[in-house]
């Protein structure tokens, strides 16, 4: 007991060592002190000390407070309860949850099997997916699916991290089948396919996933040794193609000059040959050979000598045709087939070659070395014969050339027919001026045909004779066994020659493939004999069909060459050559669709056709004869493939669908008008004389119900190629010579109407007879009618282009020639024609009259057509500016979006009611003071001729 002055009055034990201070008196749980009061206060206290329960081990409570205690008794409970679960984790199976039928049924799947809780964990993995690990599943089981080490197989090697699909499934996002690779504690690489289903609760939430792993490992590995083996097959191919080149090169080509080497030369003659026999038509030769060529050689070495003769190679191969055959004969000797062609025809391309190589022959390649060539030319008119005798014939005219002077062109026939063969003494010297075969002598048709009695019975005597060497003679074919075309090497030099002289030309070459399956099915049902008799009428079709270029509405056709070899048992080979775009391949091909569908009468039975095409083109397909023909043999492969009739497929997938879409275009031109999407508008014609509509120009308009507006010149030319302008260009000159009766009628008698004609219509001769019915049946005069026409419709045919036009004008009509200045022959145009207008092309008013050269050419068009007394519009009129410099140049009428564009029917007869905005225009512009600032302009204009001109 101790009182408040801290005095010891009673004391027990050894309170003094065990007793402690109290902070505050506050009791602990080993230190109670009870205070004692009295009447004054608190007089002392009660001290009593305990011994602490358990010694040190809780001195955790030395604070005293209850709290603590509690916090104790939580914190003690949560680790014996967490190494209670972690205890029941270890030795419980979370696998066990699925039941043994389920296991074992999941265990035979071939491809691997995980089951996933909602946290992502491995509750379940079958055998397939614990023997791909090499993991026992124990190992497995409890783990994060997501830990092991996955990569995505389409990004490999890209540093992004991969999302793998059942985390975006947890996440309740939809993931898509993927591919994966997993690094295996063995350090494989496995690729696996991985699909997933979502375990769903009632409630719809996700419980789980069931992620299946199909091990497509081996399969790519396959895959990538199929590809190497791919790669490498495609290389030996390559080089065994390439090795194949050579190899034909070396059979086939001479090696110094490139030229056919004298065996293919041999092959391909007896190709052509017998190919002209069975078709009856003209082949003619030609043997050449350099003068003085020991002389060469003796003067200034071999060497110079080659020189010279892959020189005179480089002349024949670049003036001969792609369809002739050129090769080395021997020596300085060359040769020349030409089917097609008679021995007039010849002897001018003989001399057209004998020519360049006389220009030539001090030319920079050959330094100062003269040479000159002569040549002997000899031809066959049908009749069986062989390639031997016609060479000798050739040979014999050629060594009367040589006999008579060098340097010149012999034919056979008329070293025959004058029986001249006595021999001339050689001349060292070449001949100045030799004979010169002209130009129209090889264009004129009655020397084709033309034949004496006397050479027709030398040329009988001829083929007997060569019957007797056939007989007796092996000889070699070069034909294919089941017809008589033209074999591989002819077509692979003509593919030659056409991609030499197109690569010279910057033109267009195509390959075509044919096949025809009905050919086969003759065969087998009727026969060998019946199939040949097949392949020659269909070979005689497809000829006739592209050699009549004069009805091929293409730009340029009739320079476009052609020729048909036949390949196999169904197949021909079509190539076409000079062509200037790669459209005109698909129009001549729907030609031969066209005339393929036709049947043929063979024995009394018309057999009906189903062909296939397949096209490749020089040069975006290849730039090599054996490319090309591979491509085109693919794009048939598919083709064939492909049902429906008329089909034909390009090796380039941007031709075919250019190809489509201009066929597309045509089905819908050919139903316009029966829906009426055709309609014309029309552009007035201002009189710069009276300031009033003077003329109208129609203008044909195509609105497709889904294209909306199609631009004339993309329907034109599909019309032109179609062979619907003469129907549609009918259409246009009827409606608007009934509507210029209409405003005629309405008051407007000096209103005239041009109407456009194009290069097809222009071929036909009857078109002046269709217009002149025309203008009749509707009641106007034909000098109110203005037939307009370009100078590259008057260029391709212009013979009866002529008589048309001829006709027309005769009748009164007046004639106009549009888009002047930008075609090749303007001026003599207007000396063959009777133009009487004359219209500036738009292009040289772009720049009118700021730019200095387009004015000049504008003042020197006018000042030429007016000192020819004939009418000029300018078109393109655009600018106030324009009309005031055209009327000061005296224009005679303008065209252009100033006073117009193209307009309805509706809306030109409300412009021809309001005549006075027009004319107010005009007179404004002729009376303003604006300056004239070219001198080139103003010299024109002090010059100009007087001269009224017609309203």
């Amino acid at each position: 007991m101790r009182t408040v002055d801290n005095r010891l009055i009673s004391i027990a034990g050894d309170h003094i060592r065990h007793w402690q201070p109290l902070d505050k008196d506050s009791s602990t749980s080993t230190h109670i002190q009870v205070p004692i009061h009295d009447n004054s206060g608190r007089w002392g206290a009660v001290e009593v000390s305990f011994k602490p329960l358990g010694g040190n081990s809780f001195i955790f409570f030395r604070g005293g407070s209850l709290i603590s205690v509690i916090v104790f008794i939580s914190i003690s409970g949560f680790v014996v309860y967490w190494l209670f679960l972690k205890r029941a984790l270890n030795e419980l199976d979370p696998s066990a949850v699925v039941p043994d039928r389920v296991r074992a049924a999941l265990n035979v799947l071939a491809e691997g099997l995980v089951i996933l809780d909602s946290s992502g964990r491995i509750v379940f993995v079958n055998a397939a997916f614990e023997h791909k690990l090499g993991q026992p599943a124990q190992t497995l089981i409890g783990k994060n699916l997501s830990v092991l080490d996955w990569k995505s197989a389409n990004t490999e090697g890209n540093a992004e991290p991969c999302i793998l699909p059942w985390q975006l499934a947890l996440d309740d996002i939809e993931a898509k089948p993927t591919l994966l690779t997993l690094c295996t504690t063995l350090n494989e690489q496995l690729r696996f396919a991985v699909n997933l289903m979502p375990i769903q609760a009632p409630d719809g939430k996700i419980r789980g996933i069931v992620v299946t792993f199909d091990d497509v490992t081996e399969l790519d590995n396959k895959n990538t040794d199929l590809e190497q083996a791919l790669s490498r097959i495609k290389h030996s191919q390559r080089e065994i193609t390439r090795q194949n080149r050579e190899l034909q090169v070396l059979a086939t080509r001479d090696p110094l000059t490139g030229l056919l080497n004298r065996r293919s030369l041999f092959e391909g003659f007896a190709t052509l040959l017998s190919e002209a026999y069975y078709e009856d038509e003209i082949l003619s030769c030609i043997m050449l050979d350099i003068d003085h060529f020991k002389l060469v050689n003796d003067r200034f070495g071999h060497a110079a000598g080659d020189t010279v003769i892959k020189l005179l190679a480089k002349i024949l191969t670049e003036t001969a045709r792609s369809n002739d055959l050129v090769g080395r004969y021997g020596g300085e000797e060359f040769c020349i087939v030409l089917p097609g062609v008679n021995e007039q025809q010849a002897a001018y391309i003989a001399e057209r070659m004998r020519l360049v190589v006389d220009k030539v022959k001090r030319d920079e390649s050959t330094g100062a070395i003269p040479f000159t060539a002569s040549f002997g030319v000899s031809c066959v008119a049908g009749g069986k014969t062989t390639p031997e005798f016609i060479i000798d014939l050739a040979d014999k005219a050629l060594y009367h050339a040589k006999e008579s002077g060098r340097n010149q062109v012999t034919r056979w026939s008329v070293v025959e027919h004058s029986g001249n063969t006595a021999k001339h003494k050689v001349q060292d010297t070449v001949q100045e001026t030799p004979p010169i075969i002209s130009e129209p002598e090889l264009l004129s048709d009655s020397d084709t045909t033309e034949i004496t009695t006397e050479q027709q019975l030398h040329h009988r005597i001829a083929e007997l004779e060569a019957l007797i060497c056939t007989q007796s003679a092996q000889g070699v074919t070069a034909t294919n066994k089941s017809s008589d075309f033209p074999n591989q090497i002819v077509l692979i030099d003509r593919i030659t020659q056409g991609i030499e002289r197109s690569s010279r030309l910057n033109s267009r070459i195509a390959v075509l493939f044919i096949d025809i399956d009905t050919l086969q099915v003759i065969r087998n049902t009727q026969g060998e004999v019946a199939a040949e008799k097949l392949v020659k009428l269909l070979a005689a079709r497809l000829k006739t069909t592209l050699r009549s270029t004069d009805t091929v509405a293409i730009d340029g056709a009739e320079n476009i060459g052609v020729s048909v070899s036949h390949v196999n048992s169904g197949e021909f080979a079509v190539l076409l050559t000079d062509m200037q775009n790669e459209e005109s391949a698909t129009w001549i091909i729907q030609r031969l669709f066209a005339s393929l569908n036709e049947p043929v009468q063979l024995e009394g039975t018309e057999v009906f056709l189903d062909a296939r095409v397949g096209a490749s083109m020089y040069p975006d397909d290849g730039k090599d004869p054996d490319i090309l023909l591979t491509n085109a043999s693919l794009a048939l492969r598919e083709a064939k493939a492909t049902l429906g009739r008329d089909v034909c497929l390009y090796y380039s997938k941007e031709m075919n669908l250019r190809s489509k879409t201009q066929l597309r275009m045509e089905g819908e031109l050919h139903r316009a008008l029966e829906r009426n999407e055709l309609f014309i508008e029309y552009q007035p014609v201002v009189s710069m004389k009276t300031g009033r509509i003077a003329s109208f120009e129609a203008l044909l308009r195509w609105r497709h119900p889904e294209l909306g507006l199609v631009s004339p010149e993309d329907f034109i030319s599909i019309a032109e190629n179609a062979g619907l302008i003469e129907n549609i260009g009918s259409w246009v000159l009827e409606n608007a010579c009934r509507q210029l009766k209409a405003w005629q009628i309405a008051g407007h008698d000096h209103l005239t109407m041009a109407v456009n004609f194009s290069a097809v219509q222009l071929r036909k001769p009857e078109l002046a007879e269709r217009v002149l019915s025309t203008v009749e049946q509707v009641g106007i005069l034909p000098t109110s009618l203005t037939i307009e026409i370009t100078e590259s419709a008057l260029i391709q045919n212009f013979e009866t282009a002529e008589s048309t036009i001829n006709a027309l004008s005769r009748a009164g009509m007046r004639i106009s020639l549009d888009d002047f200045g930008t075609g090749y022959s303007s001026l003599s145009y207007l000396k063959h024609f009777p133009i009487d207008v004359v219209k500036i092309d738009k292009s040289f008013l772009h720049d009118f009259p700021d730019h200095a050269h387009d004015t000049a050419i504008v003042s020197a068009i006018i000042a030429m057509v007016h000192s020819l007394g004939l009418h000029v519009i300018a078109e393109g009129v655009e600018v106030d500016r324009q009309l005031q410099v055209l009327q000061d140049l005296r224009c005679d009428s303008i065209q252009g979006y100033l006073f117009s564009k193209p307009i309805s029917r509706e809306q030109a007869t409300a412009l021809l009611a309001s005549p006075s905005n027009i004319r107010r225009r005009v007179w404004a512009t002729a009376s303003s003071d604006m300056s004239v600032d070219n001198a080139v302009l103003a010299g024109v204009l002090n010059n100009a001729p007087k001269r009224g001109s017609a309203a």
